[in-house]
Formats: C-alpha cells, sequence, structure tokens
C-alpha cells in the first residue's frame, strides 16, 4: 500500500501497446507494470532559452501499455507561487515582526 499526493488536476492516462507520451519530469506521479519509462533530450547544450525558461534538457517518455497518473502542478511549483506569503519564524502574524500584540 502507497499514499500518493498530486498537486492541481490529477491526470489519469491509459496507453496502448507502443503508444508513447512525452511530459515534463515534474509531471509524472505513477505508472502500472508493463509501461516503460526513459528519459529523451529536448535541446543540444547551445539552446540556453529553454533552459533559462526552465524548462530543461530532458523530458519523461512513457510506453504503454499501461496506466500512467500526471499531475498538472507539482509542489515545487505550487510553493514558487506562495514564496515570500508565510511570517518569518517568530513572527505572530501581523506582520511588524515584533511578535506582539498591537
Amino acid at each position: 500500500m502507497s499514499f500518493l499526493t498530486g498537486m492541481g488536476t490529477v491526470i489519469k492516462k491509459t496507453l496502448e501497446e507502443g503508444e508513447e507520451i512525452l511530459i515534463d519530469t515534474d509531471a509524472f506521479l505513477a505508472m502500472t507494470e508493463g509501461t516503460s519509462i526513459d528519459v529523451r533530450q529536448t535541446a543540444q547544450c547551445c539552446s540556453c532559452a529553454q533552459l533559462c525558461g526552465g524548462e530543461g534538457f530532458y523530458n519523461t517518455v512513457l510506453t504503454g501499455p499501461g496506466v500512467v497518473w500526471m499531475e498538472s502542478m507539482s509542489i515545487a511549483r505550487l510553493r514558487a507561487l506562495f514564496k515570500g506569503t508565510t511570517p518569518p519564524s517568530g513572527s505572530d502574524g501581523d506582520g511588524d515582526g515584533d511578535g506582539g500584540d498591537d
């Protein structure tokens, strides 16, 4: 038994024999037995625009038969959305940072 957490929308896709799906590595959650997983290079080293855009140099390739589960938002991306919105350690959350009641 295992517990799996997916952020955003969890997508279930059934792959036929030999069918491939190319996904962002951060979107991969799980797959059934029989599904193969590999990585594919997306760009050459000279393609700095892709790296600077946050896409990276590799994607995940899943090949059927089998079922795969993907998520629309990784935990890292969710945390990045809310970066800086939590009160600093030791603060009471009132925004002045003194820890006291105003």
